[in-house]
């Protein structure tokens, strides 16, 4: 016979069963957000890895060197324009020759008719 106490007994059992269930379904969806996760961390730890070794390359003195004559046209100063600063002077510094004044011209007229006027 079924009594109160046994349906009781039948419905908990079941609730504990949908229970366990439903946290075995969320541990497996965790399990995989966590590995997910994990190959996550791991590309972009090899992503910087790749970064740090092109930076290094990049900013090392003989590419910045070759990057600063090939792309910018720049080359290596000659030796009697470097200044030390502290150092004391050998010689004079070469004297700059001043640039031209420019010679003020009358405004020309734009046609030749004006001329005639």
């Amino acid at each position: 016979m079924i009594t109160r106490s046994n349906i009781t007994l039948v419905v908990g059992a079941a609730g504990l069963s949908l229970m366990f269930l439903w946290e075995q379904v969320q541990a497996t969806r965790l399990g995989y957000q966590v590995s997910g996760a994990r190959a996550e961390l791991h590309r972009t730890r090899d992503r910087i890895a790749y970064l740090r070794s092109e930076f290094e390359a990049l900013s090392a003195p003989e590419s910045v060197a070759e990057a600063a004559a090939r792309r910018l046209g720049m080359a290596a100063p000659l030796p009697e324009s470097v200044v030390v600063l502290g150092a004391p002077r050998m010689s004079p510094p070469p004297v700059l020759a001043k640039a031209p004044t420019p010679v003020k011209e009358e405004p020309r007229p734009l046609l030749a008719s004006a001329l005639r006027r």
